[in-house]
């Protein structure tokens, strides 16, 4: 795979599209970062680019490339788009804290994609497909921990940073598997979160009922559990899913009890043979060959479909 990537912000995650991009044998023309950042200077010398603090560069500057990469925090202006020539581009998730203005950039004449790389999981096609193969309708039953940001919120806050700026994956996988989702506040109360939790639930045109639990600095991992026909399918975390085809009886014959354990039938991880994190990987991959042989994978997560997800979560933020 050859073609060369601009990439804007050199921080964790530029560094990690850096070295993706760098294994499959692209290039990287111009790494565009904060003015004397380290993390900047060590990427363009690792990967032999040039490098800028200005993002004029990439308007005023003639230099050639397939698609831009974009991995910086989202309340920073992308005012500056639309002054490039239109191409292809990849925004970290969410791309904006706000749909109407995630929205805007779709004024800009390029191919938008939000980085939603948890979709490229094996274990989410995994899900996806269980749900299609059911007959009848599933009982879903999802829990999302979150952190709250120590700069943006507080206790009493209703409308958690990070719900928007990091579980907004999980919505994007719900949205993948399920479609329209519309979740409603379980309990007709002011508050949305009490106590820092909050009890979301949908039902579905095809009779699947989701019910959403979010705990705001809960320990636990996040999930996605449904129960289908005759099986049950469990993510838990994320990159790993499991099915459950009954129960297993463990009698202790000492303290005379019984332990009654989900029986698994089958179980896989998401994995990448190249080290790096699947979803992170396989996207990187799907957008390189988007932007050099025009070939969209369906993971890819259009700039539309991404100010859907953010809707999503201001639909049951609304009232908050």
């Amino acid at each position: 795979m050859m073609g060369s990537i601009v990439l804007v912000g050199c921080g964790n995650i530029g560094n990690e599209y850096a070295k993706i991009i760098d294994k499959l044998g692209s290039r990287i023309s111009l790494a565009i970062g904060r003015k004397e950042s380290n993390r900047q200077k060590e990427l363009s010398e690792n990967y032999n680019c040039e490098f800028s603090s200005d993002v004029s560069d990439l308007f005023f500057k003639k230099i050639k490339y397939d698609g831009i990469i974009i991995s910086i925090p989202p309340e920073e202006d992308l005012g500056w788009l639309n002054k490039v020539p239109p191409t292809n581009i990849l925004i970290e998730k969410p791309g904006k804290l706000k749909s109407y203005e995630l929205k805007k950039l779709s004024n800009f004449k390029h191919n938008i994609f939000i980085a939603y790389n948890r979709k490229f999981y094996n274990s989410v096609s995994q899900l996806k497909s269980f749900v299609e193969s059911q007959k009848g309708p599933c009982f879903v039953r999802v829990n999302i921990p979150e952190s709250l940001n120590s700069i943006h919120d507080s206790k009493n806050k209703q409308k958690p940073y990070n719900l928007i700026y990091n579980s907004c994956h999980i919505f994007s996988i719900l949205r993948y598997v399920f479609g329209d989702l519309k979740f409603e506040k379980t309990f007709q109360t002011e508050q949305l979160f009490i106590n820092g939790s909050a009890e979301l639930h949908s039902f579905k045109k095809c009779c699947h009922f989701i019910n959403c639990s979010i705990h705001m600095g809960e320990y636990s991992n996040t999930s996605i559990y449904v129960k289908g026909d005759e099986r049950s399918f469990l993510l838990k975390p994320i990159e790993e899913s499991s099915i459950y085809d009954g129960l297993e009886i463990i009698y202790d014959k000492n303290s005379s009890s019984k332990k009654y354990n989900p029986k698994v039938s089958q179980k896989n991880y998401s994995t990448c043979e190249h080290g790096f994190k699947p979803g992170f990987y396989n996207q990187t991959k799907a957008f390189l060959d988007y932007c050099i042989n025009g070939k969209e994978d369906h993971q890819l997560t259009r700039l539309s479909e991404g100010c859907k997800i953010l809707k999503e979560i201001e639909y049951f933020l609304q009232d908050n």
